[in-house]
């Protein structure tokens, strides 16, 4: 096997495609080509080749994900994609996501929980739950944050009578202002229980204005 050629790659700075005997065989660090670990015209085997690319691609991915966590709290999956989009091995990108775990840098129960804190008063636990699986969140950490989340119900509650509040100040309290409340709460991922605890007192509170 020779390296027949190797190039720039034009989205990811500092990688370089490789090519053997005419073919595309991997995407490179620069820092390869500039020690002269890989040049046109040597002959290499595959495990060589394979061994010098991983070597010095898992110190490179891996400095550049402990930056890149310092900066974006993520999942496995989000990260996992990014590593992928900047043309690092299946290998180099497991080498990172389990150093990373094992340094408690990248942690998804960690990740879900401070999310549902964040987004608990905008939204209800359903919604949450759409958006951490979207995220690549597992069913068991989510199930331990619906369990968590339905042990402080009254908490919910209160978010969600903060948010009919102001959805209804100004408005005429009727039944097809209800109907329409009702319908914006349920968009935030609220239960029924909660919705109609909400509505219920909306609606108190306004007849307790008219008296």
């Amino acid at each position: 096997m020779i390296i027949t050629d190797i190039t720039d790659q034009k989205k990811n700075r500092g990688r370089m495609n490789l090519f053997i005997d005419g073919a595309f065989y991997a995407s490179v660090s620069s820092f390869l080509v500039e020690k002269r670990e890989v040049y046109i015209g040597k002959e290499v085997t595959c495990a060589e080749l394979d061994k010098i690319i991983f070597d010095s691609d898992k110190a490179v991915a891996f400095d550049y994900v402990c930056w890149y966590l310092d900066r974006y709290p993520s999942t496995v999956r989000r990260l996992t994609d990014k590593l992928y989009s900047k043309g690092y091995s299946r290998s180099v990108v497991d080498y990172c996501i389990g150093r990373a775990s094992e340094c408690k840098l990248l942690d998804d129960e960690r990740y879900a929980f401070n999310y549902y804190d964040y987004r608990k008063s905008a939204c209800g636990i359903s919604r949450i739950a759409a958006e951490l699986r979207a995220k690549g969140i597992g069913k068991d950490i989510i199930a331990r944050i619906i369990d968590a989340d339905a042990q402080s119900d009254d908490n919910a509650f209160n978010c969600a009578m903060n948010l009919a509040y102001r959805h209804s100040a100004g408005q005429t309290i009727d039944m097809k202002y209800l109907a329409r409340l009702s319908r914006y709460l349920g968009s935030k991922g609220y239960s029924w229980d909660i919705i109609r605890r909400c509505v219920d007192c909306i609606r108190s509170n306004d007849e307790d204005t008219d008296r």
